[in-house]
């Protein structure tokens, strides 16, 4: 069995960047995303986004790198700062306190636009070119520069409750084996074959030393895989955009699963079999499971909905 080494420090780095790519044009959206993003489409009453910028944050995140798409220029309004929105706010609350008025609602309402304004940084890099997430990362370099960083793909919203973020397990693991990390989870073969699945070299507990990593395997190969499959999780070291493949592509696309596999010709790789669980917003069944979920966890909503819901047929 492989050592866990336990020690926080490579090169002195703690991880404290993300990237979140979300250049994708949604077309499975369509017509809703033709004008809006996907990732601001909401779960609930806020953006997919939050939840994964949320993820991040409580994660230790202090710097977050947007990789978007032309098109996609919404989400940096919605990150950024709303100058008139919020003088309008802020006028109101002060209008409601000189009327005696009660004005916590619209307080509500300014801390809901304004809530990270002080937590993180906001970075965002245009992808002229949709060549693969293996491409789209080492765009990211000029970021991440020499410093490991995590990975969130934005098709993936995540649900841990009052455990540990998703992505504060993988920099734990990561701090645990001093290599890069993919959060995995074990799936049924029908969303394997839309993932990464991984051969598994060894274990020990949660953590498990990749042998081989297969993107969107067919079904006949994942006989040759374990159901271990990645969930758009990683910790990603400098020394893995090093390895991005150079063409030919992989079905017309530089996968960051290639990338790993060349970089696992000299060094480890490990897994992290992460708890939480995983809404894929993707797709419009994950959406649509997202969204009644994460409602009936929401206390102003979960009674009404759960007795709607007990109706249908």
């Amino acid at each position: 069995m492989f050592r866990l080494l336990f020690n926080m420090e490579r090169k002195g780095f703690e991880i404290k960047k993300a990237v979140i790519p979300v250049a994708g044009f949604g077309t499975r959206f369509l017509p809703a995303t033709k004008a809006v993003p996907k990732e601001l489409l909401p779960v609930v009453d806020r953006p997919a986004l939050e939840y994964i910028v949320d993820e991040c944050i409580a994660s230790g995140i202090t710097e977050i790198c947007f990789l978007i798409a032309r098109g996609k220029e919404a989400i940096k309004k919605h990150f950024g700062t709303n100058i008139e929105l919020e003088a309008q706010l802020k006028s109101k609350i002060s209008r409601e306190k000189t009327d005696g008025k009660n004005c916590s609602e619209t307080e509500a309402f300014l801390s809901k636009i304004t809530r990270y304004a002080d937590k993180v940084k906001f970075v965002y890099i245009m992808q002229e070119e949709m060549l693969g997430t293996a491409k789209a990362l080492e765009i990211c370099r000029v970021f991440t520069g020499d410093e490991p960083f995590a990975v969130l793909f934005g098709d993936d919203v995540m649900y841990t409750g009052d455990g540990k973020p998703v992505t504060k397990q993988l920099i734990d693991a990561y701090y645990a084996t001093k290599t890069p990390i993919i959060g995995v989870q074990q799936m049924t073969d029908d969303i394997a074959i839309k993932c990464g699945v991984l051969k598994v070299a060894d274990m020990n507990g949660k953590y498990i030393k990749i042998a081989a990593f297969k993107e969107k395997p067919q079904r006949h190969e994942l006989k040759n895989y374990s159901n271990y499959t990645s969930l758009g999780r990683f910790i990603i070291t400098p020394e893995v955009l090093d390895c991005v493949p150079q063409p030919p592509m992989t079905n017309g696309e530089y996968y960051l699963t290639d990338t790993v596999t060349e970089y696992m010709k000299s060094a480890p790789v490990y897994a992290y079999d992460f708890d939480g669980l995983r809404y894929d917003i993707g797709s419009k069944i994950g959406f649509l499971k997202a969204n009644i979920e994460f409602a009936l966890r929401n206390n102003e909503l979960s009674i009404e909905l759960h007795e709607y819901l007990t109706t249908l047929k």
